[in-house]
């Protein structure tokens, strides 16, 4: 998820450039990154539940499926804006004057990221 908001930062930075090769690019990497970390996040729930750890269980456990749930519907919030960053994109529909579409879609990746950060700290470090 870090390395997708680099590539989606990387993006924001050429397409206020107008360099619409490097922005393609690194739009393209930033929605199969994040495409990427959704599917290891299912994976992830599904093994969880064959090693027995189930939300029922007890409140850490329910807790745990409570927020990293969240985060996950809001994973797929970003992953659908960033389709339609990626789809806009392949149609040439960016340019340096249309750009505040790139700009919002950052904002809110961005959180996404910083927010899962935070949750990892919260459930699996401290």
């Amino acid at each position: 998820l870090v390395l997708s908001s680099v590539s989606l930062f990387i993006a924001q930075k050429s397409i206020s450039k107008n360099d619409i090769n490097l922005f393609k690019i690194a739009t393209y990497t930033t929605f199969i990154l994040g495409l990427i970390f959704f599917v290891l996040q299912i994976f992830e729930w599904k093994e969880l539940q064959l090693t027995s750890f189930y939300a029922t269980d007890n409140n850490n456990n329910g807790m745990f499926y409570l927020l990293s749930g969240l985060h996950g519907v809001h994973v797929f919030g970003g992953i659908l804006m960033l389709a339609l960053l990626t789809i806009r994109a392949s149609r040439n529909y960016f340019n340096i004057k249309r750009k505040n579409y790139v700009a919002v879609t950052g904002i809110y990746w961005h959180f996404v990221t910083a927010l899962w950060l935070l949750l990892f700290l919260i459930l699996f470090v401290i």
